[in-house]
C-alpha cells in the first residue's frame, strides 16, 4: 500500500490525501498488498475535488 508514504509527505508540506470517504493515514490494512483510490496534493484542491 503505496498512499499512506506519500501522504504522510503531502500532510507535511501542508497538503492532504483523502479515499475520498477516509483520510488515508486512518486507513487500517486489511492485507498487504491493498489498493484503494486516493487524490493527493495541495489542501485546497482536494478540498474542491471531494466536495
Amino acid at each position: 500500500m503505496k498512499p499512506p508514504p506519500i501522504a504522510f509527505i503531502a500532510k507535511q508540506a501542508g497538503g492532504k490525501a483523502t479515499s475520498e470517504s477516509k483520510r488515508i493515514l486512518d486507513i487500517i490494512p486489511i492485507e498487504i498488498p491493498q489498493y484503494i483510490p486516493f487524490l493527493c496534493g495541495s489542501a485546497e484542491v482536494v478540498k474542491k475535488l471531494t466536495h
